[in-house]
């Protein structure tokens, strides 16, 4: 059985996902009704209107009035619209379902393990160029033979008070700049063979 151009019109909208039918009311005559339907199609606007016997008739005149329209111009519209692609198709107790391409898993699952290799690769090589505790006790000895808290000694350096704790601790990752700031604020060479040495002396 043929449905109903109203039905027909709604089932389109929606398995295209446009705009859902509008539909209004408009002027009649004396014995006749008058429907509006408003449709979106491509971006354009359009509206069409009929009379009927009655708002139902009416109304599915303007329906048809529409669909005619999209028969001739959009054309397409009256197909279903096309199946997104499937990577693979399998049947499952009888019933058909997606399934993800397995090679494509399989290589996803391969790269994901070679990056927390990676990650833990790095890792353990910050761990090995963090400063020793020799370097962290030259800092503490050098801030406190300055009478400088870690606070004044980073107001000094313009860094943060935890920033001087994690040397001190050996904890902290080597930033050249920053042993830089803290040898000119102590006044004592912090790397090298001079480590421990006054910086006046070997300018």
């Amino acid at each position: 059985m043929e449905k109903n151009p109203i039905s027909k019109l709604q089932e389109i909208t929606q398995s295209w996902k446009l705009a859902i039918p509008s539909y209004r009311e408009s002027d009649g005559t004396y014995q006749l009704f008058g429907c509006e339907v408003t449709i979106n199609l491509e971006g354009e606007t359009i509206a069409f209107s009929a009379l009927g016997r009655n708002k139902k008739e009416s109304k599915a005149k303007a329906a048809e009035k529409a669909l005619e329209y999209i028969k001739e111009y959009c054309p397409h519209f009256m197909e279903p619209p096309p199946l997104p692609p499937l990577e693979s198709i399998g049947a499952v107790g009888g019933a058909t379902a997606v399934l993800k391409n397995p090679s494509s898993q399989l290589n996803k699952q391969k790269s994901d393990a070679l990056d927390m290799r990676e990650l833990a690769r790095e890792t353990e090589e910050l761990k090995h160029v963090q400063v020793g505790l020799d370097m962290g006790r030259l800092i503490q000895q050098s801030r406190s033979k300055a009478k400088l808290s870690q606070k004044d000694l980073a107001a000094r350096i313009n860094e943060k008070s935890q920033v001087i704790s994690d040397y001190e601790q050996g904890k902290a990752i080597p930033n050249a700049g920053v042993l830089k700031k803290m040898e000119r604020a102590l006044g004592v060479h912090l790397t090298g063979e001079w480590a421990g040495q006054p910086l006046q002396r070997h300018k």
